[in-house]
């Protein structure tokens, strides 16, 4: 039995049988390089991955919306009728995934594209949530692109769909995260990765090519302890040391800096914890941007050293790394073949990713896992990068 009919076979014995059952899929990411950069105004280089979210849903006649998840919440139906909306959202505040249910209802007839009757879905996936893979985005990209196909609205593109998102993220949820959040969810394609630009609103397909060079992801089993107060915290000194540097420079946003410009001017900041998260900031969209060109330019070795720089600059001036994950970025970077290593999210945890010659996969996970293993009594996760293709619909593998 596959995946896809597992879910179906759940979604019927918690709703029963009959009518027209359609699967939506959304997949998580992985950000190659470029970590907290997007709602700075910068550059981030992310990829859609095959593993992600799978909806199973059917129409009602009444108003009645019907939710569950196998992964979020499991066990749980969440009941509301769509008239009701407000009240819901505050009583299932505490669940996010609900409730980004009810913000994207909003934002849909807020566009005008009404949501006339009722439905019943069921939700399973294949990535934890504090992972750094994209959890929160591929959510908000299934809601969307499943509430597109469930009502027939074709005449709203994936992009529109990320307008969509945007608006959920920067005025109900607050997270203001530019592109990022659900960009490589919607829009990715097989085989690339999207190197997109916050400040413009723009994205570019980039080939995820590089001799016999492979990304490889490895699991620390630390869940992501990046609180929302500390994410809301990073961005407040960002922004302090942004409206610092603007009495001596006419930029907007912290990624309008060159290095040099913010070298010659950073003085001005005064606070030491701001003058870090900025520097971060400003050398890792740098980073971001030289990256993209070493890939495209096929230089396997001038990745992997900006994302060693990425790393290192994690750390120590945007302190979002752990002792876990530097571990293992660390003794990543020892292993023969192993051209950079980095972790990967928002941090406090998750998934370490590291570039790496093909032939060496071996050795280094055989290695990684005993060192990790010894230390921390954990057994590391290996994962693949495969970048996948964007969220769609998949009724026809049921």
């Amino acid at each position: 039995m596959t995946r896809q009919q597992e879910l179906v076979q759940t979604f019927e014995h918690l709703y029963g049988c009959g009518g027209n059952i359609r699967l939506f899929f959304a997949p998580g990411r992985v950000n190659l390089i470029g970590d907290h950069t997007d709602y700075n105004g910068g550059h981030t280089f992310p990829c859609a991955l095959k593993l992600g979210f799978t909806a199973a849903v059917r129409l009602r006649s009444d108003q009645q919306v019907c939710l569950s998840s196998m992964l979020l919440d499991p066990g749980t139906v969440f009941r509301y009728d769509l008239h009701s909306q407000n009240e819901i959202s505050q009583r299932r505040a505490s669940f996010d995934w609900v409730r980004t249910f009810l913000d994207m209802i909003r934002v849909f007839e807020e566009k005008g594209y009404m949501i006339p009757t009722g439905f019943e879905m069921l939700i399973n996936g294949e990535i934890p949530t504090g992972t750094g893979l994209g959890v929160a985005g591929a959510m908000e990209a299934l809601i969307a692109i499943t509430l597109r196909g469930l009502y027939e609205y074709k005449d709203i593109g994936n992009r529109e769909l990320l307008d969509f998102c945007r608006k959920i993220d920067s005025i109900y949820t607050g997270v203001n995260s530019g592109m990022i959040r659900s960009c490589a969810s919607l829009m990715g394609r097989e085989g690339y990765g999207l190197f997109i630009s916050s400040q413009k609103m723009q994205y570019e397909f980039v080939p995820l090519e590089m001799k016999n060079a492979v990304f490889l992801m490895t699991d620390s089993r630390i869940r992501q302890k990046l609180t929302r107060e500390m994410f809301f915290q990073r961005r407040s000194e960002c922004e302090k040391a942004l409206k610092k540097l603007q009495v001596v420079a006419n930029v907007d946003d912290l990624c309008s800096l060159s290095t040099d410009r913010f070298e010659s001017c950073k003085d001005v900041i005064m606070e030491p914890t701001y003058t870090k998260r900025a520097r971060h900031v400003v050398y890792e969209d740098s980073r971001t941007v030289r990256a993209v060109s070493a890939l495209k330019a096929g230089n396997p070795v001038r990745f992997g050293m900006l994302m060693n720089q990425s790393h290192e600059s994690l750390k120590n001036n945007y302190e979002v790394s752990g002792p876990e994950t530097d571990f293992i970025q660390e003794h990543a970077c020892k292993i023969e073949g192993v051209y950079g290593s980095r972790i990967t999210g928002v941090g406090k945890g998750g998934f370490v990713l590291t570039l790496l010659e093909r032939d060496a996969v071996p050795a280094f996970k055989e290695r990684i896992h005993h060192e990790y293993h010894s230390s921390f009594g954990l057994d590391p996760v290996f994962l693949d990068v495969e970048a996948g293709d964007g969220a769609r619909e998949m009724t026809e593998q049921i």
